[in-house]
């Protein structure tokens, strides 16, 4: 079960980094959604299919609250979104 107190401090956490992790986001090819992020080194594969990283704390935290880089892909996807919307109406 979600601990919304983690993952309110994961919030705040994804937004800090958002502008830290967006340019190495990258669509991975392929069926579903999954995304790379992170730099050489230290990158994760995001799936929002399942809702899963590949990351440490993904795997010991998962379940009870997401871990920052699959938050940062859901900002990722809404500003994403939000642009696509505003460029089909201008």
């Amino acid at each position: 079960m979600l601990d919304p107190v983690v993952l309110k401090k994961r919030l705040a956490t994804a937004s800090e980094e958002y502008l830290k992790y967006a340019p190495t986001i990258a669509r991975m090819p392929g069926v579903g959604e999954k995304y790379s992020i992170g730099e050489s080194g230290n990158e994760y594969i995001v799936d929002l299919d399942r809702q899963t990283c590949t990351c440490s704390d993904n795997d010991h935290r998962g379940d009870i609250s997401p871990c920052k880089h699959l938050i940062v892909i859901w900002i990722y996807k809404y500003f994403k979104i939000r642009l696509e919307e505003e460029t089909e109406c201008n």
